[in-house]
């Protein structure tokens, strides 16, 4: 079930809006700059946001959180998110969205509400629960680098400084702005032990502010 919300939150985004990008100022979020207080111990959030430029009418808003591990080893995160109007009421919810933050290093999530009811604005998300347990992937690496951008296509390389093959390896991109995730997207690929594999992630949202692009190992 944990997979299947994480399939629905970014990939559908992924594969379904490849050509969709930019044009939203994106809502106004809560997070800032230096990371807050880790929630329970394990992970910082350092950045939250939600826009609704996505392409699946009035309903659809997308959403991104920018997460920092400080410790020596990966983590888990499982987390529940609601989307908030101006009056800070739930107005939609994803549950049971998680990834995988390597060792003293930036992680993200890139995903979509679908229920917003008509006239309804998200604000801002909140982010409902939050836990960390630990990874198997403990103090290995993985790198992303030679990042380039056109528009709102994104290309790179991710580089495994483990020594076993990952299959699912989840690149996410998030603009953020003033401490706002304005803008994001993400795909999935495989990447040998020791190896590399480049990848193409299609954003969406506003295309302002600074391009973090994180890679997570697969969930375990």
């Amino acid at each position: 079930m944990i997979s299947a919300r994480r399939l629905v939150g970014a990939t559908a985004i992924v594969l379904l809006l490849a050509a969709c990008g930019g044009g939203s100022d994106g809502g106004s979020t809560d997070g800032g700059d230096t990371p807050g207080p880790a929630p329970d111990a394990g992970v910082q959030v350092v950045a939250t946001g939600a826009w609704n430029d996505i392409g699946l009418g009035s309903g659809s808003w997308g959403w991104g959180v920018l997460l920092e591990n400080p410790g020596a080893e990966a983590i888990r995160v499982d987390m529940d998110v609601n989307a908030l109007n101006s009056a800070g009421e739930v107005v939609d919810s994803m549950t049971a969205m998680w990834t995988v933050v390597v060792a003293g290093s930036q992680g993200g999530i890139s995903g979509g509400f679908f229920g917003v009811p008509e006239g309804e604005q998200v604000s801002e998300i909140e982010i409902a629960s939050i836990e960390t347990s630990p990874s198997e992937f403990g103090s290995s690496t993985l790198a992303v680098g030679g990042v380039t951008v056109a528009d709102s296509v994104v290309t790179g390389s991710v580089a495994n400084g483990s020594d076993q093959a990952l299959a699912g390896v989840w690149v996410t991109g998030l603009q953020v702005q003033s401490g706002s995730v304005v803008g994001g997207g993400g795909t999935m690929i495989d990447v040998p032990s020791g190896g590399a594999t480049d990848f193409t992630v299609n954003l969406i949202g506003s295309l302002t502010g600074d391009l973090i692009v994180v890679a997570a190992p697969p969930y375990n």
